[in-house]
């Protein structure tokens, strides 16, 4: 069997995005015998939600668009971040480059060949269907499920809701799907209320959580870099200063180092540079794999910070971001933390970090929830493949 996967992989520095492309990959061939699963090349694919950037705007709050005009403005007066992300890009380079099986690329024409060349297609995971994002491929507008099967697995709208014009555009796309499934809970109430039931709409892991801890601790020891054994780990893609002299003045007190990710946009950053402790830049994935395996403590509001988290079994806490913004992305960590029982990592209050990293988490409970989620994602997979 051929598998095509259409997902953020390739020209994508996101650790998540790309380990979970990794991830679903190795799934598809470990699980179904003389199976080939290719990360497709999709490059200069439209957007089908928001044709035009006015369009695109009139989602977000006079507030937010000032906010993001102001950043852009900023960022451009500001150094550039490439003289720090040089080493990065190249470690993600080669990541990417090991594990691309098809070197083909395709586009929004050339893509209908895929379904010649494939006997199924899989959209996800990850956020693929964030309207943001809404590319044509992703949606897989242009393949006939005549010629060959699509399906999603896990793909993410990666939002709180939907406005009614991204509903209208963007869910009868989806409809055309011969087997939906999507990663989180939200997104399949959007789904299960639009098609009224009558669309069978599946709820299942992220490819990252289908794999072992013993799986990533072997990604983990593919990379070189030493961070020792007695530190914590701060990954944040929002600003976060409010959190972080907390965050430093607690790994004192425990006497543990505090690495920071630096720049996990991948652009500039100020507050990067200002803040206490040390800045990580050359982490590509197999770094952040082996950050997340050896640490002691993780501070994040990233997606998958969490999902490492919980793999390695680590005290941690999680930190909404964009919260007061009509666009926000917080539905993934709420979702998350509703799935594992574990909204206790939730911080609501800058004091109450130590008390909520200091949370006995219970790993028994959570593994024995994780297998019975891999079953029901397994059986969706089984259900839709195996023949």
């Amino acid at each position: 069997m051929k598998i095509g996967i259409l997902t953020l992989f390739h020209d994508n520095y996101n650790w998540g995005g790309v380990l979970q492309g990794y991830a679903l990959k190795t799934l598809l061939e470990k699980r179904y015998i003389n199976t080939k699963a290719d990360i497709l090349i999709y490059k200069n694919g439209s957007n089908v939600i928001y044709g035009n950037k006015i369009i695109q705007a009139m989602q977000y709050s006079p507030r937010e668009i000032a906010e993001k005009l102001k950043k852009n403005i900023t960022s451009k007066k500001s150094i550039s971040a490439d003289g720090y992300l040089q080493e990065r890009k190249k470690l993600f380079k080669e990541f990417m480059n090991e594990y691309t099986t098809n070197k083909k690329i395709y586009d929004d024409i050339s893509l209908v060949e895929a379904a010649n060349e494939y006997d199924c297609l899989i959209s996800g995971s990850d956020q693929v269907w964030n309207p943001n994002v809404g590319k044509a491929g992703f949606f897989q507008t242009m393949i006939s499920s005549q010629k060959c099967k699509k399906i999603s697995y896990a793909a993410s709208i990666a939002r709180d809701y939907l406005s009614q014009y991204e509903r209208k555009k963007m869910l009868p796309y989806i409809k055309d799907f011969d087997a939906i499934s999507v990663r989180e809970q939200t997104a399949k109430a959007f789904l299960d209320d639009y098609f009224n039931k009558k669309v069978e709409v599946n709820e299942v892991l992220d490819p990252v959580l289908m794999l072992s801890k013993n799986e990533w601790k072997l990604i983990s020891s593919k990379s070189k870099k030493k961070y020792g054994e007695n530190y914590a780990v701060a990954f944040f893609f929002s600003d976060s200063l409010e959190y972080r002299k907390e965050i430093k003045k607690y790994c004192d007190k425990k006497k543990v180092k505090l690495y920071y990710i630096a720049f996990a946009k991948n652009e500039f950053n100020k507050a990067d540079l200002i803040e206490e402790g040390e800045k990580l830049f050359d982490v590509g994935p197999y770094e952040f794999v082996k950050l997340f395996c050896n640490a002691k403590y993780i501070f994040t509001d990233s997606f998958h910070g969490c999902v490492f988290s919980i793999i390695f079994q680590k005290k941690f806490c999680v930190f909404e971001r964009d919260k007061n913004n009509k666009v926000s992305k917080n539905s993934r960590l709420h979702d998350l933390m509703r799935k594992f029982e574990l909204y206790g990592q939730l911080v609501e209050n800058i004091e109450d970090i130590e008390d909520t990293i200091d949370n006995e988490i219970d790993y028994d409970k959570i593994e024995d929830l994780r297998k019975m989620y891999q079953d029901k994602s397994f059986q969706f997979l089984d259900d839709n493949l195996k023949e």
